[in-house]
């Protein structure tokens, strides 16, 4: 992902999406992804071998996890919506022209179906997983966390292959960034869920690719 300067213009959801379509017209640009976050307009960059071989380990070990559960894990590209949904509504619709954050999250855990949609993922993953590229630092350890955490995610991890390491922020109260308890390890260590129990990422037993640049 790239970061850029923050732009005079903000978009909304609904107007996020119409630009996506129009870019995605381009000679060249089809298959080009985009995030909106806090109003600003990021393009994603591919991700490398390591970044996609951490994606299909960590997946690997979620979706036998979730097998027997009501939650299901994902993974990018796929949209979702990030909203305070009305507690009291029963409709778990996103009203585009109110909504600042349409993310492709590297993975993510759902466990309320009715936030699934068929454009994407309307209101809050309980679980989200970014894996930083040299791209996305800023994006991953602030700007995401700061819309994960104010927008009702319970538990984000940030796995950083750059510094061999794995950052857990947990959600004290939903909708407060600035009350999370913060959890450090490394490549070295088995990682475990704070909000779902007995599941957990023993990242020694990753193959690492090398000298791939």
């Amino acid at each position: 992902m790239s970061n850029y300067a923050r732009a005079e213009n903000e978009y909304n959801a609904g107007e996020f999406l119409k630009f996506v379509e129009a870019e995605n017209k381009k000679p060249g640009n089809e298959h080009t992804r985009y995030e909106l976050i806090d109003g600003q307009i990021y393009m994603l960059s591919a991700p490398n071998t390591n970044h996609m071989g951490l994606s299909r380990f960590i997946y690997d070990i979620f979706s036998k996890y979730m097998a027997d559960k009501q939650c299901g894990v994902y993974y990018a590209p796929y949209d979702v919506f990030l909203i305070k949904l009305p507690s009291r509504s029963k409709s778990k619709k996103v009203n585009k022209n109110k909504c600042r954050d349409v993310v492709q999250p590297d993975l993510f855990v759902l466990c309320d179906k009715d936030k699934l949609k068929l454009d994407g993922i309307h209101g809050a993953p309980e679980l989200v997983i970014e894996i930083v590229s040299r791209s996305s630092v800023k994006l991953d350890y602030l700007s995401k966390l700061n819309a994960y955490m104010n927008l009702g995610v319970k538990e984000y991890w940030i796995v950083d292959p750059l510094k061999k390491r794995i950052i857990i922020y947990q959600a004290i109260k939903d909708g407060k960034a600035d009350d999370l308890l913060l959890f450090n390890y490394t490549f070295d260590d088995t990682v475990e869920s704070k909000i779902f129990p007995a599941l957990s990422v023993d990242f020694r037993r990753f193959e690492w690719v090398q000298n791939e640049e």
